[in-house]
């Protein structure tokens, strides 16, 4: 009969284990780091995901595949399941004013939805010009407002907004 040293075989069998780990580790690291290459465009959010994935490449995959894949965005994709038209929105676009074309398309690739009919648009070139239209906008508004304002101060024009928008918000009280 052969001898067999149990405290050697199990040394092998030790050394088999944790080399198997490293490569299990191994392979997680090089997926999260192709899927991360692939899929985020924020370079701190990708950068912090591929070093938790060489640090501690099991924990750090396993982590990735919860919360660091994007389900929602995949998600959304699969519930649109619409064909795209682009030669046909392309062609809508041309029969509207051709200088809102671009800003047509822009909505469209942002948005993912047609345009609307029965809309419209004015530019104004500044304060002075679009003021007096948002203000009565502001007071024509029937059930809701929706104000969106890179600057807003507390100077004389601002307080003519938030005026407006308190008498709206108390009409709109009375009525609830």
């Amino acid at each position: 009969m052969i001898g067999i040293d149990t405290t050697t075989l199990l040394a092998h069998v030790g050394h088999l284990q944790s080399d198997i780990v490293a490569l299990a580790g191994l392979v997680i690291a090089i997926a999260v780091t192709v899927h991360v290459l692939l899929r985020k465009r924020d370079v701190a959010a990708a950068m912090g995901w591929i070093g938790l994935a060489w640090f501690s490449p099991i924990i750090g995959g396993l982590v990735y595949s919860v919360f660091g894949i994007n389900r929602v965005q995949r998600l959304a994709r699969k519930l649109r399941k619409r064909p795209r038209r682009r030669k046909t929105r392309r062609a809508a676009a041309g029969k509207r004013d051709g200088h809102l074309t671009s800003l047509q398309h822009a909505g469209g690739r942002i948005t993912h939805r047609p345009a609307e009919g029965g809309n419209s648009i004015e530019v104004f070139h500044n304060g002075d010009a679009a003021y007096p239209q948002m203000l009565a906008a502001i007071e024509a508004a029937q059930s809701s407002i929706g104000l969106s304002s890179y600057i807003f101060r507390d100077d004389v024009a601002g307080k003519r907004f938030i005026a407006a928008l308190m008498r709206r918000a108390s009409v709109a009280w009375r009525y609830a």
